[in-house]
C-alpha cells in the first residue's frame, strides 16, 4: 500500500474512479454498461493537458481507382519520449497523466486511469489508478 497527500489530475477531463456499490447511504451511484457503481473519488483536472513532444512529417496518401482519385493527408508521427508541461516532482503527491505519458516517463509519481468504465461505450471513469511499472513505497 502507498500513502500519499495528494492526487493532481493532468489530463484534460475529470478522472472519476468508480467502485463496486456499497450500500452507504449517500453513496454517488452512476448506471455504467458494467451495471450499478459507486463513484469512490473524482479528480477534476488541473491546469493545461501534459502530452509527450510528437515528431511530424507531412506526406499524402493518393487512393486512385477506377471510379476515383482522392488525395488524403498523411504522414509519420512519432512520440520523442519528452514530456512537456510536467510540474516538478512533489513529496507525497501523484499525478495523473495518460497512459502513453506515464509510460514513457521513468517517474515514479505518475499514474494513469486503468480499467476504464464505460456508458453507452463511452469511457466516463475507472476503477483504478496505475503505474507503468512497479508500485512505489514512496513518492518523492
Amino acid at each position: 500500500m502507498l500513502t500519499i497527500k495528494n492526487i493532481v489530475n493532468l489530463t484534460g477531463h475529470d478522472v472519476v474512479v468508480f467502485q463496486e456499490a456499497t450500500g452507504k447511504p449517500g453513496a454517488r451511484l452512476e448506471l455504467t454498461d458494467q451495471g450499478e457503481l459507486e463513484v469512490l473519488a473524482s479528480f477534476p483536472p488541473q491546469g493545461s493537458p501534459r502530452h509527450l513532444e510528437i515528431r511530424e512529417e507531412s506526406g499524402v496518401i493518393r487512393l486512385v481507382n477506377d471510379s476515383s482519385e482522392l488525395e488524403i493527408p498523411s504522414g509519420v508521427e512519432s512520440y520523442t519520449g519528452r514530456l512537456l508541461n510536467l510540474p516538478d516532482p512533489e513529496q507525497g503527491t501523484l499525478f495523473i497523466v495518460s497512459r502513453i505519458s506515464a509510460s514513457a516517463s521513468t517517474r515514479h509519481d505518475l499514474v494513469f486511469p486503468a480499467r476504464e468504465v464505460r456508458r453507452h461505450g463511452i469511457v466516463v471513469g475507472c476503477r483504478s489508478l496505475a503505474f507503468p511499472r512497479s508500485m512505489p513505497t514512496t513518492v518523492q
